[in-house]
């Protein structure tokens, strides 16, 4: 073999890596099959757009508030909602903006901006670099403020809701229900001998 041989043989080979190189670097990444059985489907599905903004906001959106899109999707059995979560686009009003971003009513950090869960609607689709975010990990719950329109993406989920503590059986004394805790009258007085 001549050196001219080899060394188009090399440039061959160094073109072929890099342009595989490029390609694998470029290929969206391949997502892993789901492990287990699919979620079951919600119990129930809310698309009223001033309910879904009332429970993730907890106020009444303005007249000013443009609600695009909304909708709350709740998993619930006999004990009650077990978990839920809401997905909402909105033309904000200045008054909503200053409320959730300069007031910070949720006390939410700047956070990067990801890309929508697949399990989200359909319309609850943008591109990243074209938001702000402020997030918190721990209660699940996203702001996605538009750079160059007004525009807001919000998202949150949570794990459903407490039961509250039994009820007292109907027809226990008062004396029963009381216990431990100190008796209505006042203690009595000692003796002087």
């Amino acid at each position: 073999m001549t050196k001219r041989s080899l060394l188009v043989l090399t440039t061959v080979f160094a073109v072929a890596a890099s342009a595989f190189f490029i390609w694998s670097v470029r290929r969206p990444p391949v997502l892993p099959a789901p492990a287990g059985p699919l979620p079951a489907p919600p119990t129930l599905t809310n698309a009223d757009p001033v309910d879904v903004f009332q429970k993730a906001f907890w106020k009444r959106p303005t007249e000013a508030d443009k609600i695009l899109h909304a909708e709350r999707r709740e998993w619930a059995d006999a004990e009650g909602i077990k978990k839920w979560e809401w997905f909402l686009v909105v033309k904000p009003s200045p008054a909503l903006m200053k409320h959730l971003k300069v007031d910070n009513a949720f006390s939410l950090f700047p956070s990067p901006t990801i890309a929508a869960a697949a399990q989200s609607p359909p319309w609850f689709r943008y591109e990243p670099k074209d938001f702000e975010s402020l997030g918190s990990t721990a209660r699940g719950m996203v702001l996605m403020f538009g750079k160059s329109e007004n525009v807001l993406y919000a998202t949150s989920h949570g794990g459903g809701f407490r039961p509250g503590a039994p009820e007292q059986p109907r027809g226990v004394p008062a004396a029963a229900s009381n216990a431990g805790r100190l008796p209505p009258s006042p203690p009595l007085e000692p003796t002087k001998p």
